[in-house]
């Protein structure tokens, strides 16, 4: 099957490109193709995921031979192995739509191929495809296309979707990608990578290099044996052992696991003999030992007299307070508890760590948070000071890794027995974090980390580590920072752990998160995937980074496609504020539309954001004119109704701008703003309350012209400082306009429009001057006024 992320297009697609790595490929190239195919095959195998994607490559291909035909325009398509189609994503081919795709149109251009047309984009251009420029990818309506022909291409997407599935052709599917990180980066910049390395080969000096060599070979392999110790009053057939030796008999992996004599009594002499009696001799050879428990001190025991690839200790028994104290609670008797602590060597331990470190080539220990009977934070601690280069694995709900805690499977120790062992790599030891970047360094165009020429970052490394040993010269993307960063930040002099529980407890999980697409593929998910390690390693009670997410559109060219240097669409934002004001650039890019969508740039629409911000400045000279008491201006009936007016849209401005900041609806709070302006223009005056409501609640809006309109009123500290403005539920509730009658002498000679629950004074003036009223009305004597609230005023002249 073929894969494509744009059905619309199809009736474009000129080509085919597989995967390299493809099982096709060997099927469908021709006789006459098979040589070069082969060959470029075995260089493509030597390329890593990264040199095979890096869009600034020449593509490279090489035709199979074989065609596959379109079915919706019965096309011989011509088959290609070509390395910038990778197997794990899709099904491993794609549909070449040279016209409608960057990548495709490239290796079309260079091999020959046809290219079509099936899109017009905006600038409406109908033309072949013949540069880059021209192709369409966001925008456009089908052509060339039979029955998509003048559809959008969404529309069109979702139309031949469902034509394709009819016919039996394909159908829908949902992928889900998600590539390696590369964290490795050859510049200054980054937190160093704490790493050490040495290269086995070339170091003559190395004592058994040529043996080490061996190893490290031998280790990148399955281990030929695994030897399992069991625990205290346990079996070998106990929780997850006998699932285990099937597992490991899958793999052609040899399982020694034997009985232990008087497992709930033990003896250390006893154990180690019945042991030593099941093993081969002084060398075992590329083996794993892994002892859960008690059985953990044993295979420590044991690793001092084997050289093995690796030991994995699971909740291993030390002579640590907890350990002790659990054999005094659930020992029979004191006799057991002095046989247990006769086991182990008392408080002191009886293992030679020495041997332990020279023997081994890894040692892991597995450990729950929450083991009822030994400390996770006392075992390391106490295996961390002779083991430094210990690699702990934290579970969340495992107890004490028995079948009371659904551990009659061990899925991650298989994991860890199979998993290749390093002996030219190991981490710096934590007492020697953080590695600091040093000072000498010169940042010569070579193509590698600028430590790897810095003496300082190397110097005194192998009189530390061993002969042959250097520091990583390659930083850490420095995603791998700002993943955690906030984390550091809740408690950033700590010297003891990134964040106390207080501190996580406090801030954490963070209550909001915005992002655009890139953040969405990058920082999120790395974001997300730091939390989970963390909350499953049990240093924090939570999984998710951020209580709430919203996706924040692209802002586009004025051409409607993604802005780049390529298209020559880039709006230069420090050219906008030149031009137009910071003010105006930020409220125009509230004003584009909805947050999450994405939304082209227009010119015409920032210049109407400018005379809306013109208008406001323009409104402070209407402030307050009239005598004033209790904030509103006395004067005629036509300004009182006009500053009953503006109180009550006021308070509806406080609530919707309010409502829609919480709901990142930004464009209509705008809107609201510049309904409001308008109304408050026609007025003769605008009451000082009012208007100091009004400033509030744009201040985050338009920031800089709100300041100084608010130091304009003769207050001394800043805006941006007050509190948020209350609104009265009652005026928003409140009056509609209502329609009232002018009569004169019984007969209706106008209608004029109030707000409801107006006065019989202020309806009687306002008549009085209408067009109409102030017609008849004048030059006469009114005898009577007959006033019914909301629906008419009659005059008898």
């Amino acid at each position: 099957t073929v894969f494509t992320t744009r059905p619309d297009t199809n009736f474009g697609a000129t080509f085919i490109v597989i995967s390299p790595e493809h099982p096709l490929v060997s099927k469908i190239t021709t006789d006459e193709q098979k040589k070069e195919v082969e060959e470029y095959v075995k260089k493509a195998g030597r390329k890593t995921e990264i040199e095979r994607t890096d869009a600034t490559k020449e593509k490279t291909g090489v035709f199979t031979g074989s065609y596959a035909i379109n079915q919706l325009t019965k096309y011989e398509m011509p088959i290609y192995v070509a390395d910038y189609a990778l197997m794990d994503y899709g099904t491993g081919a794609v549909v070449g739509v040279p016209g409608h795709d960057i990548r495709d149109f490239e290796f079309a251009d260079k091999f020959k191929l046809k290219i079509m047309r099936v899109v017009v984009g905006l600038d409406g251009d109908e033309s072949s495809i013949t540069k880059r420029e021209q192709i369409q990818e966001e925008e456009g309506k089908m052509i060339n296309s039979d029955f998509l022909n003048g559809m959008d291409i969404h529309k069109a997407t979702e139309k031949i979707m469902d034509f394709i599935g009819e016919k039996g052709w394909g159908k829908r599917v949902v992928t889900y990608k998600l590539r390696d990180w590369s964290v490795s980066r050859q510049r200054f910049w980054g937190a160093p990578i704490p790493m050490l390395h040495r290269d086995l080969k070339e170091s003559g000096k190395l004592e058994k290099s040529g043996k080490l060599e061996k190893l490290n070979s031998d280790y990148q392999k399955n281990p030929e044996i695994v030897v399992s110790v069991h625990a205290w009053g346990s079996t070998s057939k106990d929780h997850y052992y006998s699932w285990l030796e099937k597992e490991l008999k899958k793999s052609g992996i040899e399982f020694i696991n034997p009985d232990l004599p008087d497992p709930g009594e033990p003896d250390l002499e006893k154990w180690m003999a019945t042991m030593e009696k099941n093993l081969r001799g002084e060398d075992l050879g590329n083996a794993v030992i892994t002892g859960r428990s008690l059985g953990g001190w044993l295979a420590l025991k044991l690793a001092e007299k084997y050289q093995i690839r690796k030991l994995i200790l699971v909740a291993p028994s030390t002579p640590t307070p907890r350990g002790f104290e659990t054999w005094r609670e659930y020992a029979e008797n004191d006799e057991i508890v002095a046989k247990l602590e006769k086991f182990i060597g008392g408080q002191d331990g009886n293992v030679d760590f020495a041997k332990v470190r020279k023997n081994v080539g890894e040692v892991v220990m597995m450990h729950s948070i929450d083991d009822p009977y030994l400390s996770l934070e006392q075992s390391e601690e106490f295996l961390r000071k002779q083991l430094p280069y210990l690699r702990v694995i934290r579970f969340r709900d495992a107890g004490h890794f028995n079948t009371d805690h659904g551990f009659d499977k061990f899925p991650k120790l298989m994991e860890e027995i199979i998993a290749p062992v390093r002996l030219d790599l190991k981490p710096i030891s934590a007492k020697d974090l953080p590695v600091i970047l040093p000072d000498d360094v010169d940042f010569k165009p070579t193509g590698e980390s600028p430590l790897r020429y810095s003496l300082s970052f190397q110097h005194g490394v192998e009189q530390k580590y061993g002969k042959g040993f250097s520091r990583e010269p390659d930083t850490l993307d420095t995603f791998m920072c700002s993943s955690w960063y906030y984390y550091r930040y809740l408690d950033p002099k700590n010297d003891q752990e990134f964040a106390s529980s207080d501190a996580l407890k406090k801030w954490m999980p963070v209550d909001f998160y915005l992002g655009g697409p890139e953040h969405v593929n990058g920082h999120l998910l790395y974001s997300r995937f730091f939390t989970k390690v963390l909350y499953d390693a049990g240093y924090i009670d939570f999984d998710e980074p951020f209580s709430v997410h919203r996706h924040q559109g692209l802002i586009l060219g004025e051409d409607h496609r993604k802005m780049s240097k390529r298209w020559g669409n880039v709006i230069n934002p420090t050219d906008v504020v030149n031009e137009y004001g910071a003010d105006t650039l930020r409220m125009y890019e509230m004003f584009m539309g909805p947050l999450t969508d994405d939304k082209p740039w227009s010119t015409k629409g920032v210049v109407g954001v400018r005379r809306f911000l013109e208008k406001v400045w323009r409104l402070k000279d209407k402030i307050g004119s009239g005598n004033r008491e209790d904030g509103k201006v006395k004067g005629s009936a036509e300004l009182d109704v006009q500053i009953d007016v503006q109180g009550s849209e006021i308070n509806k401005l406080v609530k919707k701008v309010g409502d829609d900041v919480n709901s990142l609806s930004f464009n209509t709070a705008i809107a609201k703003f510049m309904e409001f302006v308008n109304l408050v223009g026609k007025h003769g005056s605008i009451d000082q309350k009012v208007w100091e409501k009004f400033i509030l609640v744009l201040a985050p809006f338009a920031p800089f012209i709100t300041e100084e309109l608010w130091h304009e009123l003769g207050h001394k500290d800043s805006v941006h400082v007050q509190k948020w403005p209350k609104f009265d539920e009652k005026l928003v509730e409140a009056k509609k306009d209502v329609t009232i009658a002018v009569q004169i002498n019984g007969k209706v000679r106008d209608t004029i429009s109030v707000p409801q629950g107006s006065s019989e004074e202020n309806v009687k003036e306002l008549a009085m001057k209408s067009q109409n009223g102030s017609k008849y009305l004048k030059d006469v004597k009114i005898k009577k006024v007959i006033f019914v609230q909301d629906k008419l005023i009659s005059f008898v002249v």
